[in-house]
C-alpha cells in the first residue's frame, strides 16, 4: 500500500473517532448540566421548607415559653440588685 493512502486512512479513521468522541462529550455535558438545574431546583425547594420549619418551631417554642406549666417548673431566676 502506498504511504500516502495510508496516511489518508489513518486520518479518517481519526476525524470519525474525533467526532464520535466530541459527540459523547457534548452529551454528557448535556445531561450534567441537566441534572445541575434539578440538583438546585430541590435544593431551593429544601432551603424554603427549613425556613418554614424554623419558623414553626420558634413559635411553638414561644408558646411552650409562655404556658403557665412551663412558668411553674422554669421559675424565671431574678437578677440580684447591686448597691452603689
Amino acid at each position: 500500500m502506498d504511504p500516502v493512502m495510508k496516511s489518508d486512512i489513518f486520518f479518517f479513521i481519526t476525524s470519525i473517532a474525533v467526532i464520535l468522541v466530541s459527540g459523547g462529550v457534548l452529551v454528557a455535558i448535556y445531561y450534567i448540566t441537566r441534572s445541575i438545574r434539578i440538583i438546585e431546583r430541590l435544593v431551593e425547594r429544601v432551603e424554603e421548607k427549613v425556613v418554614m420549619a424554623t419558623e414553626e418551631v420558634r413559635e411553638i417554642g414561644g408558646g411552650i415559653k409562655d404556658s403557665l406549666i412551663y412558668n411553674l417548673i422554669f421559675k424565671k431566676r431574678r437578677k440580684p440588685k447591686i448597691k452603689t
